[in-house]
């Protein structure tokens, strides 16, 4: 199956622990400053928004953490797989993310991106 049509098959899912290690290290190649297991165990912990989105064979193409409190949400954190970027995943997981935080009535969505990730600015 051609890695295009794959990335049309994908679907979305929570986040388990058992992601952990595959997710860290997307993060790890991903950012400077990547999040640590703690965090992100935390993260699970305290019932954020956890979503990872994964092709039909289980193959983690992007992660997400939204948090969600009195009609606000913070994404957190939104990541693709370097070798996938580009392709419209982060759009679709910040779609995602966004009916989510419609369904849970959330008014206000913030996002805090580094001057440094040009990518997510524009």
């Amino acid at each position: 199956m051609s890695a295009l049509r794959e990335t049309s098959l994908s679907r979305f899912r929570p986040m388990l622990y058992a992601d952990l290690k595959e997710v860290l290290a997307i993060e790890r190649r991903s950012y400077d400053f990547a999040w640590t297991d703690g965090i992100l165990r935390d993260c699970l912990r305290a019932g954020y928004h956890c979503q990872v989105l994964e092709t039909p064979h289980g193959f983690i193409q992007a992660y997400a953490v939204m948090s969600a409190a009195v009609g606000e949400a913070h994404l957190l954190n939104l990541c693709v797989r370097p070798e996938l970027q580009g392709r419209g995943l982060a759009r679709r997981m910040l779609d995602h993310l966004l009916e989510w935080a419609r369904s849970e009535q959330v008014q206000t969505v913030f996002l805090e991106v580094r001057l440094s990730n040009t990518r997510a600015a524009q």
